[in-house]
């Protein structure tokens, strides 16, 4: 009996030894959102679009935020839009692959759209489908893209979502 107290209260232990690194690693780390914003403020267009049309980007990570409330909007996601893959080409030629997972057989591989840089390039824009969204960029660099979206709701209420991709 002694050898089961004695184990539970080292595992407590450890355990709440772990959640206070934790805690003083969040209170250490500055804002890495604030640091990669100013980053990617200071970077030229030119440098922008090679990061941005280098390989493919594919869709890690969806939050979107309203009322205080927060949202992982991935997880809402069916299997076969968790693995496409967004290309971002010269010349503003956006095109999205379904990558290797598709709803159903006649579903096309690949679609395109058009993409540009707005506000000196700190927002992008995507057009496909006849649609075109504008998002403000977070992040770029080599693996990372950072695109948020913000929307004005009825009665002065904003929702933001929040898109990473990686490579």
């Amino acid at each position: 009996m002694k050898k089961v107290t004695l184990f539970l209260s080292l595992a407590a232990t450890v355990l709440s030894l772990a959640s206070c690194e934790k805690e003083l690693d969040n209170v250490n780390t500055p804002n890495q959102a604030v640091t990669a914003s100013a980053a990617t403020a200071a970077q030229t267009v030119e440098e922008k679009t090679s990061l941005l049309t280098t390989g493919d980007w594919k869709l890690t990570s969806q939050v979107g935020t309203a009322n205080e409330l927060t949202t992982d909007l991935r997880v809402m996601l069916k299997a076969d839009k968790l693995d496409n893959l967004t290309q971002f080409r010269d010349a503003g030629k956006l095109i999205l692959d379904e990558g290797t997972l598709k709803r159903d057989a006649e579903t096309t591989q690949q679609t395109e759209g058009t993409w540009a840089f707005t506000d000196n390039g700190q927002s992008l824009a995507m057009a496909h489908a006849g649609v075109t969204t504008t998002y403000s960029i977070a992040e770029l660099t080599a693996t990372t893209l950072r695109l948020v979206q913000t929307e004005a709701g009825a009665g002065g209420k904003t929702t933001t979502i929040t898109s990473v991709y990686g490579r």
